[in-house]
């Protein structure tokens, strides 16, 4: 305990001093993993084979490229991410100026799924078993299978008659982590859209969804919590800090006390922002 203790002062001490906020730093931080990467490419490949029972082309495809693949995104889009966002206000509150300034959380803590031991976690642990892949027909809805993730060769197949029980079936569940659909029919894609929620849907594709670094990647209630990919995982560990900036002049006298009938009048006709009524009570005449 005190030597994580120990490491966790550190890594704080590190991120007070600033050192970790600048772009160049960040790009660094990339770059290496890259290096990292390449450098350890076939000590990966052996571990995922004796791990997971994964085919170098399975661990390229899941592991390796997906990691180099972000990386390369992210060294090409971070400067963009880490720029202060304008945002207009509105003339209620000139002379102002707004922005958004992302900001690192600072350390954190990452569970990550040992099924992705690269791409999401970046540790590997040897196992000395495998699993062969296996088709559960039907299998009970009370069985553990169908009451917890899966991470493994494992695929329950449950049959329904028709569409509109597919749908049902969907939202008797826990919310899923994504939908795959297989149809060309757009009206029941239309439906599965509107009358179900998951973190994801891919029509008549499994997974390309994870690789797109353009999109968020994330869970909904029980199938998880915040998304993550390309800026998505920027945004997930960075605080958007507001920012206005105001003159000492002119100053809104009317929102301080002592109260009365004109005050109330003027803040009645601002939050309804309506700025005719505001200068024709200023000059103390009427619609």
């Amino acid at each position: 305990m005190e030597e994580l203790e120990n490491s966790l002062g550190k890594l704080r001490q590190c991120f007070r001093s600033g050192r970790t906020r600048s772009v160049a730093w960040r790009k660094n931080q990339l770059r290496a993993v890259l290096k990292l990467i390449h450098d350890k490419e076939d000590v990966i490949f052996e571990a995922l084979q004796q791990d997971l029972g994964k085919h170098p082309v399975e661990s390229y495809r899941d592991e390796i490229g997906v990691v180099k693949k972000s990386a390369n995104y992210a060294l090409s889009n971070i400067k963009k991410w880490m720029a202060p966002k304008k945002q207009p206000v509105p003339l209620l509150f000139f002379p102002s100026k707004g922005e958004v300034l992302p900001e690192p959380y600072g350390v954190v803590l990452i569970f990550g799924s040992w099924n992705f031991p690269i791409c999401i976690q970046g540790t590997l642990v040897v196992l000395p078993w495998y699993i062969e892949p296996t088709i559960l027909l039907n299998p009970p809805l009370n069985a553990d299978i169908m009451n917890e993730e899966i991470f493994g060769p494992l695929l329950p197949i449950i049959t329904v008659d028709n569409i509109r029980e597919s749908v049902d079936f969907i939202n008797s569940r826990p919310k899923p982590l994504a939908i795959y659909a297989f149809t060309e029919d757009e009206t029941f894609k239309r439906q599965i859209l509107a009358e179900t929620s998951s973190g994801s849907v891919t029509f008549n594709d499994v997974l390309v969804q994870f690789l797109c670094d353009a999109l968020p990647f994330g869970g909904v209630g029980q199938s998880g919590i915040g998304r993550y990919h390309g800026k998505y995982s920027f945004d997930t560990f960075s605080h958007e800090k507001t920012v206005m900036q105001r003159a000492f002049f002119p100053e809104l006298e009317p929102r301080y006390p002592p109260w009365n009938d004109f005050k109330l009048k003027f803040i009645r006709l601002a939050y309804d922002f309506d700025y005719l009524g505001i200068l024709l009570l200023m000059l103390n005449l009427k619609r």
